[in-house]
């Protein structure tokens, strides 16, 4: 892995953005992020939509515990925004029918899908997961059509939760690369095709514990309620706005003290933990499509402190979630 004056994931070397990662895979990125130059390992880095090529086996950045970093530095850690930007720029690697060669398609997820009861209008395409994961199966056993990742039965799982709103986002990348395979799409078409057939995105608590697994910081996902009880039995509640961290979480306060079922994740925090700069998937964002812009970051405000309630706050959610105000519980994440 190459190392870095700066440190960054993936091994990111030193140089302009058109420095190489060592590490495979279109995820990865030049220290110089803020750009949003991606990776892809194509001989002309830049933009999204630049690059022509991609990995054959696409891949997350390596977790923070195995990245290297010069002696003064500490590991880095991806934030929660970054982590989203990887569901908003996904590489989709597909053969030209024309010519065999190799390349690239880019699309994003960031629909808000829930498949709970109350939530029919929120629904993905289940029969598309079904019809996807069946001719999986039969490419699996006829070897046929030829896949820039070789066609596996254990894809049919991860094809499954990005449907549910719950897959990493390879597993979106897994999804869309057999439904260009499968001519479920074009490549003209992949992103209509994510909003209007497959109807494919991401629920709160999907976006959330992908994040904190990928940074080591819990082994399963938790329930809303969970992630409550923990952090209260922990002594995690932030009972004052100055203790407020980057990755702690906002949890939806019923009028019973009690967890309701959202939950939403921290990226940056100022003014004295009075500005708070949150990630999440909500089905409070603009109209797209079928459904609404769910996954998003929007500055919050602390507006008060809820009476009688230790760690929860009145919140306005700002401008992008149409300045709703919402209470919230406010707490650390004890590591597994």
């Amino acid at each position: 892995m190459g190392k870095s004056t700066y440190p960054g994931p993936c091994g990111a070397e030193d140089g302009d953005a058109g420095s190489v990662d060592t590490t495979p895979g279109p995820i990865c990125r030049t220290d110089n992020w803020f750009d949003q130059y991606w990776i892809d390992n194509s001989d002309t880095p830049g933009p999204i939509g630049t690059d022509d090529r991609a990995e054959a086996e696409p891949y997350l950045c390596a977790p923070p515990d195995t990245v290297e970093a010069e002696p003064g530095y500490t590991p880095y850690t991806l934030t929660p925004a970054e982590f989203m930007r990887q569901y908003l720029y996904l590489s989709v690697p597909y053969f030209d029918p024309n010519t065999g060669e190799r390349r690239t398609a880019y699309a994003k997820i960031h629909l808000y899908t829930n498949l709970g009861a109350g939530h029919a209008n929120r629904h993905s395409n289940l029969k598309e997961k079904d019809d996807l994961n069946g001719l999986v199966r039969s490419a699996v056993k006829r070897g046929q059509p030829k896949t820039p990742v070789a066609p596996d039965g254990a894809h049919r799982g991860r094809i499954s939760k990005a449907f549910y709103g719950k897959g990493l986002p390879n597993d979106y990348t897994l999804a869309l690369m057999y439904a260009i395979a499968f001519q479920r799409t074009t490549v003209a078409s992949l992103q209509d095709y994510v909003y209007n057939n497959a109807i494919l995105g991401m629920d709160c608590t999907g976006f959330v514990n992908n994040y904190l697994r990928q940074i080591n910081v819990i082994e399963k996902d938790r329930t809303i309620p969970t992630h409550l009880q923990k952090g209260k039995k922990n002594n995690l509640l932030r009972e004052e706005p100055s203790k407020i961290k980057p990755r702690d979480i906002l949890i939806w306060n019923k009028s019973d003290g009690k967890a309701s079922q959202h939950i939403a994740i921290i990226d940056t925090v100022s003014n004295g933990g009075n500005k708070l700069l949150v990630v999440e998937s909500s089905g409070t964002g603009p109209k797209v499509a079928n459904g609404n812009i769910g996954l998003g970051s929007s500055e919050y405000t602390i507006v008060k402190p809820i009476k009688n309630t230790p760690g929860a706050y009145r919140v306005n959610r700002g401008a992008y979630r149409n300045n709703g105000h919402s209470d919230v519980f406010i707490l650390g994440v004890p590591s597994d």
